[in-house]
This record gives C-alpha cells, structure tokens and sequence, in this order.
C-alpha cells in the first residue's frame, strides 16, 4: 500500500510548482499531465514485479516527472523532499537542456531511455501515452490544424514516438505489455493520421 501522505505531498508540489502552466492546444492546467501520468503508471504497476516501496517511488516521480525540466525547481529540491530514489527516476525521465533544439533534446530523451532502468522507462511510458493519447483526442476536433501548437510538425511528432518505443523496449527479451500497448498506440495513431 502507497504511504498516501507521500503522494498527496508530491501533488501539492507538483501543483504549485506547475502553477500558471497549461497543455499546449488547450488551456487546461499543465498539472492534469502528471496527475494523468501516474493514473496510468498506477494502472501499469498492479501486475508489475516491483517492490512496494520502488512502485510508490515510480508513481511519485511520475507526479514529479516534469517539474525539474519546466518549472523553476532544480534535482536537490526534489531529493530533498523525496529522496535519492525519486531524484534520480525525474532525472531519467527529464529533458536537462531546454536551450537546446527540439531535435537534440528529442534525440537527448531518446538515446537515454535505451539505457534507463526499467522503472525510469515505466515512467518515460506513461508519460509518451498520455502525450499521443492527448494529440490524438485534439487531432479528432482540430484536425491538421493541431501541429501548428507544436514546434514541429506531423513527420517529426511520429519519428520521436517511434524512436521512443524502440528505445523502450531496447535491450529488454520480454518488454512488458505496458510497453508493448504503448507500440501500438503509436501505430494506430499515426496510421488515423495519414488515412
């Protein structure tokens, strides 16, 4: 069982730093991402063979996943407050360099995943799900018009996805279905796309 005191901390961090923030085509609060993120790494984790106290970390640093790379908080205020283990999976799970390209930090997010821990990759998933969960909700109201709110277009959200996919599962005999449903999310979507 989660320590629920701990989650509800992570929210509340994850919330204010996050404050003012919003999702890209819509002007919903940047804080359902993260929130969305760990519902779904929660639901990944039932089966998974973790301990405990690794899944309760996982999730926290799912809630936690973007606040180092888009907020002004940097690794130690996360260690400080949630420990060595949360501190490193956000790192794992981060883009360090925002004044790079799209294209570095892309292939940056790439290159890592292939050599993360599975448990980092756990999040790294959940949070590319809900990302192409989200284009793909906007792209049936807003049609092509949706990649104008991103900074590249159609061509370049697809190679990521399936660079991320393949890095994913990179190295692992038996990806876990978590992954696996994550390749075919990528697939449909991107076939819907182009019919």
């Amino acid at each position: 069982m989660f320590n629920t005191k701990r989650l509800d901390l992570a929210i509340k961090f994850a919330t204010k730093a996050h404050e003012g923030q919003y999702r890209k085509t819509e002007k919903i609060s940047y804080i359902s991402h993260p929130l969305t993120v760990a519902l779904y790494l929660t639901d990944a984790l039932k089966d998974a063979d973790f301990p405990e106290k690794t899944k309760e970390n996982m999730v926290v640093a799912a809630i936690l996943h973007d606040v180092w790379e888009d907020t002004d908080h940097d690794l130690n205020d996360i260690e400080e407050a949630f420990g060595k283990d949360v501190r490193n999976l956000v790192e794992w799970a981060s883009e360090p360099d925002k004044t790079k390209t799209w294209q570095e930090r892309k292939q940056h997010t790439i290159d890592a995943v292939k050599h993360a821990p599975i448990e980092a990759k756990y999040i790294v998933c959940a949070d590319k799900t809900h990302n192409l969960t989200s284009i793909m909700n906007d792209y049936e109201k807003m049609g092509d018009e949706i990649w104008k709110s991103f900074r590249m277009d159609v061509k370049s959200q697809e190679w990521y996805f399936r660079e991320v996919a393949k890095s994913l599962v990179y190295s692992l005999e038996h990806p876990p279905e978590f992954f696996v449903q994550y390749q075919k999310l990528v697939d449909e979507s991107f076939k819907r796309i182009k019919e």
